[in-house]
């Protein structure tokens, strides 16, 4: 009996290995092949974009035409839409409509008379109105989204939240799954070199990169996972 299991157990292994490791070429050579399918064809993928920016409290103002004028000649043919006391409408080529918006953000204290709402902090949120739509082999063209990401705060920064210390800054990406033969369906990892957080489902990747000099690296390296 017990050679007989020994048998069975052996032939598992004899045949299973090479089946196994025959079925992850194939997925293998099948990515590979879906992945230079698309990028030949530059497919066209929309991604959702969000940069944030918050302060520690601090003195703001409305915002006004300074942002504008100081940005003007620095970004290229960049266009005003809408100007708001907590906010600005832009448009700049590539990435459509940007939308800048300054908000506070309120905390609860227990104060020994009564309960109030202090500021705990002040907020800049930067995101194209509608998903950029780039060719997999134009999403280098992040790279210039870094550049008004980093012109467009250091105006805010000018302007309207004068003295204020920077305590949290990040870029979110959403980038729809569109990568056959997923090896994993789901998984969530730092990457330590990129320095960002990449979170995966079956329909969407969500990157969290902290420096924006990385969002074009981090967006091409998992646009096809």
């Amino acid at each position: 009996m017990n050679e007989w299991i020994y048998l069975l157990i052996s032939k598992l292994i004899e045949w299973g290995i090479p089946f196994g490791l025959g079925l992850l070429v194939r997925k293998r050579v099948a990515r590979f092949l879906v992945k230079s399918k698309k990028w030949l064809l530059n497919d066209i993928v929309p991604i959702n974009i969000m940069s944030v920016r918050s302060y520690s409290p601090t003195e703001i103002n409305e915002f006004s035409h300074d942002l504008y004028e100081d940005v003007k000649t620095r970004i290229p043919n960049i266009r005003l839409l809408d100007l708001f006391s907590n906010g600005v409408r832009l448009a700049v080529p590539i990435f459509g409509n940007l939308r800048i918006g300054l908000e506070k953000i309120f905390t609860e204290e227990n104060m020994e008379k009564d309960d109030k709402e202090t500021v705990e902090s002040i907020k800049i949120t930067l995101n194209p109105e509608s998903p950029v739509r780039l060719g997999i082999r134009e999403v280098h063209l992040l790279n210039d989204f870094a550049q008004y990401n980093e012109i467009l705060f250091s105006a805010v920064e000018k302007f309207f939240v004068k003295k204020g210390q920077i305590t949290q800054n990040y870029t979110l990406l959403e980038i729809p799954r569109v990568g056959y033969f997923k090896e994993e369906k789901t998984f969530e990892f730092e990457d330590e070199i990129l320095g960002a957080s990449v979170h995966a489902t079956p329909s969407k990747v969500t990157i969290v990169v902290a420096t924006s000099t990385q969002i074009s690296k981090a967006a091409q390296k998992y646009l096809l996972v």
